[in-house]
């Protein structure tokens, strides 16, 4: 079975980090660079995830040098499917084969261990659905 190729768009403030990537990714196995309209994902900085999430069909892989809770928390509430800090490892293709659901999951859970966020134990959530009487 012949691998899927996932295609990238990269749209980033920082023309020299944009470069990297690009020259990161091209030419490898699964991957081609294409135009946003017809990427599967999106690689951008902080500000242009907020603005793009909603607005294209691609997932957001925001990569940033924002470490911050409140950063972290914005950025997926408002759409983004992965949160990279631009001092991660330089695997990103293995970020953007994997970029579904479990991505902002393992992105929570990064922040969680990094202190960036408190997470609480299950038995400390509401219950869904309304209160427990009704």
């Amino acid at each position: 079975m012949p691998l899927r190729q996932i295609s990238f768009h990269i749209l980033h403030a920082e023309p020299v980090l944009a470069a990297g990537l690009h020259a990161l990714l091209d030419g490898q196995s699964g991957l081609r660079p294409g135009p946003l309209a017809g990427a599967n994902v999106l690689l951008t900085d902080y500000d242009h995830a907020l603005r793009q999430a909603g607005h294209v069909a691609a997932r957001i892989l925001l990569l940033t040098q924002r470490d911050s809770e409140c950063a972290l928390r914005r950025a997926l509430d408002g759409g983004v499917h992965g949160y990279l800090l631009q001092s991660c490892s330089a695997d990103v293709k293995g970020v953007l084969s994997k970029l579904d659901a479990t991505a902002r999951t393992h992105a929570v859970v990064v922040a969680a261990q990094r202190g960036l966020i408190a997470v609480c134990p299950p038995d400390s959530r509401p219950a869904l659905g309304g209160s427990a009487g009704a």
